[in-house]
């Protein structure tokens, strides 16, 4: 298809595939700019009802309007010779292919990705629109460092006779929700659960569930059978490790409500941090990973311990534990923690005699 053109966009490049489409970088000569061309395979579009539910999806998606998604310029129509759909270019990679590189982020960053995620899922909640597919190949992250959500409702195109390829599941079987797996009804509530799966992912450098083979795989997702993320990484402390947990939790209505209410628990979270900009905090992350992870770590550390200070002064010993064991966890020689922690040993040990004195 190279070298060739769709309507009026001419196909450059290819830039990736997948089990449903090929995307290409195309041109739109008429406002002089490059564009991504998504193009249903070949067997998918020759029914006639995966086409339409392919247009039927595009519409959708090109009625949202926010700066983390990515905006739908054009889609085939019904008598053309392929679907597609006619996407804004964005030079970049996906967040898979960035942290693949780099390696995962301290878990409050995790917390800033899952929270831009979550601005762009609500905004599309918000206008009825549900992901279906949300995984971390299909967040792109731009050369400027912006988050962009993209292929809203394509895992909804296929129809259930097509779910299946040389062996593959599509639709990210590792991020399906266990009610896409059930074929019961899907909601806002089936998304946040497969962000849960990449909060987790983000956090620990691994995906909750994992399986042999997608056979495998699916059981142990509609188990929800997984590693305590706390215990895989031990700098992601409770509170961000709860919220993962209910993220995952298998029952929808046990799940948060809504994305709003995940992003003000991760808000809470992470508050620590006190992020006044969460573009400009996350573009900085993206520009340099590494200078920044060294430089976050240590001020992450003095906050905590300051709140882990405070606590103590309140008397409120297991938050105040709480917060000494993530500096532990991230800096596990700190002098100022070990010697809190051995002062208050000592001060229990001398209770202790006191008591049976």
């Amino acid at each position: 298809m190279i070298g060739t053109s769709l309507h009026r966009y001419e196909i450059l490049e290819e830039l990736g595939q997948g089990g449903m489409s090929v995307v290409y970088r195309g041109h739109d000569p008429d406002l002089d700019r490059d564009v991504a061309v998504k193009v249903l395979h070949d067997h998918l579009a020759a029914k006639e009802a995966n086409r339409e539910r392919f247009r039927r999806e595009a519409k959708a998606i090109a009625r949202l309007d926010h700066p983390r998604i990515l905006d739908v310029h054009d889609f085939s129509e019904a008598d053309d010779e392929h679907a597609y759909i006619v996407m804004e270019y964005v030079p970049g990679q996906t967040l898979r292919e960035r942290l693949d590189a780099w390696g995962p982020p301290p878990p409050e960053v995790a917390a800033m990705i899952g929270l831009a995620i979550a601005d762009a899922l609500d905004h599309a909640h918000d206008h009825g629109v549900i992901h279906r597919d949300l995984k971390p190949e299909n967040v792109m992250v731009s050369d400027q460092g912006i988050v962009k959500l993209m292929d809203f409702g394509i895992a909804h195109v296929v129809d259930a006779e097509t779910m299946t390829q040389t062996g593959n599941l599509l639709g990210s079987p590792a991020h399906m929700a266990p009610e896409i797996i059930d074929g019961r009804e899907v909601n806002p509530r089936s998304d946040i659960f497969s962000l849960g799966t990449v909060l987790y992912w983000l956090s620990t450098g691994s995906f909750p569930f994992q399986g042999d083979n997608p056979s495998h795989l699916l059981r142990e997702v509609l188990k929800c059978n997984y590693d305590d993320p706390t215990v895989v990484e031990p700098r992601l402390g409770r509170d961000l490790g709860q919220i993962i947990d209910r993220c995952l939790l298998r029952d929808p209505d046990e799940r948060f409500e809504s994305v709003t209410a995940l992003a003000t628990s991760l808000r809470d979270a992470i508050e620590v941090i006190e992020v006044s900009n969460l573009d400009e905090e996350l573009a900085s992350y993206f520009r340099a990973p590494a200078s920044y992870v060294e430089d976050f770590e240590s001020v992450v550390v003095e906050r905590l311990v300051d709140r882990g200070h405070e606590a103590m002064e309140r008397g409120a010993v297991p938050e105040a534990m709480a917060y000494y064991d993530r500096v532990l966890a991230y800096d596990p020689g700190n002098e100022e923690v070990t010697g809190q922690l051995e002062r208050l040993d000592r001060e229990r040990t001398r209770r202790h005699w006191l008591v049976i004195g």
